[in-house]
């Protein structure tokens, strides 16, 4: 009968310091280390690619300008002089007109853009049908 005999136990330290992988475990474990930092870095902790961050930062700007146009168009509106006037031709106007309304109007055009800002267009003709303005409410500038 023939028996086998174990090696003797060794502590961890001494097990790990005899170890000796291959060179394709070594590259293995390198890659999966690689992918699974990548995976969690844009996944878990929020990095984010230099294309994906210009084309968030310039939607936030033009947000940004297209409410402040917005506010300019609405006070601007709401404080002509024939508001009565114009508030009649905007409410008439179908709500896929408003749009073109303004623009055509210039009211959402600020000095020094070249072009309206048609976001700022829509907002203000949202704000606008919201609101009740009043001419008596508009020249006392207490209209929100």
């Amino acid at each position: 009968m023939m028996t086998y005999k174990l090696p003797p136990k060794r502590p961890v330290g001494g097990r790990w310091g005899g170890y000796r992988p291959s060179k394709v475990l070594w590259f293995m474990s390198c890659a999966g280390s690689m992918i699974a930092t990548v995976a969690i870095g844009f996944h878990w902790a929020g990095w984010t690619t230099a294309g994906s961050a210009e084309s968030m930062a310039r939607k936030a700007a033009d947000e940004a300008r297209d409410q402040l146009a917005a506010e300019i168009c609405f006070h601007r509106f709401a404080s002509a002089p024939d508001l009565t006037a114009h508030l009649a031709l905007l409410r008439d106007a179908e709500s896929w007109q408003r749009v073109g309304f303004l623009i055509d109007s210039g009211w959402v055009t600020i000095p020094g853009l070249h072009q309206p800002a048609i976001g700022a267009a829509r907002l203000c003709a949202s704000r606008l049908m919201s609101t009740d303005l009043a001419p008596d409410k508009a020249t006392t500038g207490d209209w929100e």
